[in-house]
């Protein structure tokens, strides 16, 4: 008897060996439905969202959005800022499809209020920004001196969709911070940001000072005013947030400008495919000197009569690109104004259609080329020469 009675109990005993803190992972997990959301496009589920992550929050737990009948309705903010302590330990993972979190509330608010967030993953998050609304924050990530940095997050296959007016943003970092704290280390894998080419409508959105080493894996961001801006909007604290970023293998499609850079530090550009945009790459005018290497990456069909506009003491590196423009060549491929300062542009193989190649408008810059194939001319028809080789001309 004794021994039926070990049988009995040994697959149960063995479960528990395997899996001993089972019972803690699920006091651990607060799932949105448990809080009283629907999911069903009618009823309100702030609130319900809301009471999930406070709970997580307190517990330092994981949120779970299951995947709804519709989609999830907020009509106000969520809040993800510290309750106990000086910082957020929240992990979320959610699933649907595209538009499952949608935000029908009022302008000029975020989605997703985010302070002091620190070592998180957050998966599959889709948010939608509801048609009429302007100024609105998909994620507005931020810190404070009481919650010190907001670092060490990343934000994996999450699809984001900016709405139908201008000046909504998907991740905006550091806009009341400023150079308060760091927020630093994130990451985005596989994200994906649609907007409708309104003015403001920036997918990334750098505004604090103190916004370093940030890092893209993958993604896709189509329909923007830009992809990534350092560029600070209205009310922001900084002028301008950091440089310091670093993109592999992104595409892009159809923005005005895909890389709106703003300040020094350093900026890497590498593998992708970017088609059908107005121009690839601009910096703000001034004095700082920011060093920019773009490497890999097939750019078709944009519409600028330039590819590349620098206007600061800038080193621009680009490096086996295949660039052309939509139906005809580029005026200049690249064209840079240094303010009276200097600066240096390097062009390493690759090929383009362009009648000049570097457009040297103000400043001292030196430029190099080597090896750059012109692989087609107006029409199209492949040439097969090179353009010639400058060697600090």
């Amino acid at each position: 008897m004794k021994a039926l009675i070990f049988i009995l109990l040994f697959p149960a005993a063995l479960a528990a060996q395997r899996n001993p803190s089972a019972d803690v992972a699920v006091q651990n997990t607060f799932n949105v439905m448990s809080y009283g959301a629907k999911g069903n496009g009618i009823a309100d589920d702030t609130q319900a969202f809301q009471n999930a992550f406070d709970a997580a929050n307190a517990a330092n737990g994981k949120v779970i959005i299951p995947s709804p009948a519709q989609f999830y309705r907020l009509t106000n903010t969520i809040n993800v800022v510290p309750v106990t302590g000086n910082q957020v330990w929240i992990h979320v993972e959610a699933w649907g499809r595209a538009g499952s979190i949608r935000y029908h509330g009022v302008s000029n608010k975020p989605v997703f209020r985010i302070i002091g967030l620190k070592g998180a993953v957050w998966t599959g998050v889709n948010v939608a920004i509801g048609n009429g609304l302007t100024n609105v924050q998909c994620f507005d990530i931020d810190t404070t001196p009481e919650a010190e940095s907001t670092s060490f997050v990343t934000f994996k296959d999450c699809y984001l969709d900016l709405g139908n007016q201008p000046n909504n943003d998907g991740f905006r970092l550091g806009h009341n911070s400023g150079g308060g704290a760091d927020i630093s280390n994130y990451q985005w894998e596989n994200c994906t940001v649609f907007g409708t080419r309104k003015s403001g409508q920036i997918a990334y959105h750098i505004e604090g000072s103190n916004t370093l080493s940030q890092t893209w894996m993958g993604g896709f961001v189509a329909f923007c005013d830009r992809a990534y801006s350092n560029k600070s909007g209205t009310g922001a604290k900084d002028g301008r947030g950091n440089g310091s970023v670093y993109f592999f293998g992104m595409g892009c499609s159809q923005n005005n400008i895909d890389y709106d850079i703003n300040f020094e530090q350093t900026y890497l550009i590498s593998g992708g495919r970017y088609e059908a945009g107005g121009s690839f790459l601009e910096t703000g005018v001034g004095s700082y000197h920011a060093a920019i290497t773009v490497e890999n990456l097939q750019i078709n069909d944009y519409k600028s009569d330039h590819l590349f506009d620098i206007n600061t003491a800038a080193t621009l590196v680009i490096s086996n690109c295949r660039m052309n423009k939509q139906s005809s060549s580029f005026t200049d491929l690249v064209r840079v104004s240094a303010q009276s300062g200097a600066g240096s542009v390097i062009i390493d193989g690759g090929g383009t259609r362009a009648v000049n190649i570097i457009n040297k408008e103000k400043g001292r810059w030196k430029a190099y080329t080597r090896g750059l194939g012109k692989f087609s001319d107006a029409n199209g028809v492949f040439i097969g020469s090179y353009y010639p080789d400058l060697n600090g001309q």
